[in-house]
């Protein structure tokens, strides 16, 4: 598709995208005009922007893709030059959906600044790890269980267990669980994430042992059988660095808003 008035090859526009929208050119150069369509011009900047927003992951480096982008940008903005001549954006359900969009767009906007003001360095993320995550101590185990309705039920599950019968297979003829059909196995469990009355007896076991007494919980009536335990291995720092970011960033935004909703004179109509 030809680009009138601008006497712009595309592979030109196409190379300007490439190098602008990898880091390689500076900001000013986002108002630089690569072209027009009837008559508008086309920024370098707005390139940019359609490309973040359309395709972050294309390989800008693929002269076939860049071609294939800016083809779509074309594309785009005809049908919205075409809207403005319709008067689409005048209509009130599209005038709703611009105005919440123009608000998520700014307090996204803010919340980016805000983040920049008060970034987030690695040492305070390496602070939360050595407090709270890097320190982690205790074990985990390997379980299996049988969960049945009633103690009775339990108690005759445990009776074929000491008959000879295979955990395994008493799981998957007795359990009401949705691990019966794996023979009651939890995977790698840690004590403290279960109820109290299932975590306690599952500390109390060794390798190879079950519960020969029902527990408990809300969820009925179980019998535990341990496979293995091991050290609690907390993850390392750099497993977890981005998530621990995150989770800082999250706090700072929580408190601006706490702030901002202390503030604020917020009034519901009583119907």
């Amino acid at each position: 598709m030809p680009i009138k008035k601008s006497g712009i090859p595309i592979a030109a526009i196409c190379l300007g995208i490439s190098s602008v929208a990898i880091g390689t050119a500076a900001m000013a150069q986002e108002n630089v005009v690569v072209g027009t369509i009837n008559g508008a011009p086309m920024t370098q900047g707005q390139l940019i922007g359609y490309a973040r927003v359309a395709a972050p992951q294309v390989n800008l480096q693929d002269q076939a893709a860049r071609t294939q982008l800016l083809q779509t940008f074309i594309g785009r903005e005809l049908l919205y030059q075409e809207s403005l001549k319709q008067k689409v954006d005048q209509q009130p359900a599209v005038q709703a959906v611009l105005e919440e969009t123009r608000h998520a767009v700014l307090a996204q906007a803010y919340v980016s600044q805000l983040l920049r003001d008060k970034p987030v360095t690695e040492a305070m993320a390496r602070d939360i790890y050595d407090k709270q995550v890097g320190n982690q101590t205790g074990a985990e185990y390997h379980a299996r269980h049988i969960l049945v309705a009633t103690e009775n039920d339990a108690t005759a599950a445990i009776s074929r267990l000491k008959k000879g019968e295979e955990f395994t297979k008493v799981a998957q003829a007795t359990s009401k669980d949705s691990s019966a059909a794996r023979g009651g196995d939890l995977g790698w469990i840690k004590p403290e994430k279960m109820p109290p009355t299932f975590g306690a007896a599952l500390s109390s076991l060794k390798p190879g042992k079950y519960t020969t007494t029902p527990v408990k919980t809300d969820y009925g009536w179980h019998v535990i059988y341990v496979e293995a335990n091991r050290p609690v291995q907390p993850p390392t720092f750099e497993s977890v660095r981005d998530q621990l970011i995150k989770a800082i960033q999250d706090q700072i935004v929580s408190q601006r808003l706490g702030e901002l909703q202390k503030e604020a004179k917020i009034v519901f109509n009583e119907k």
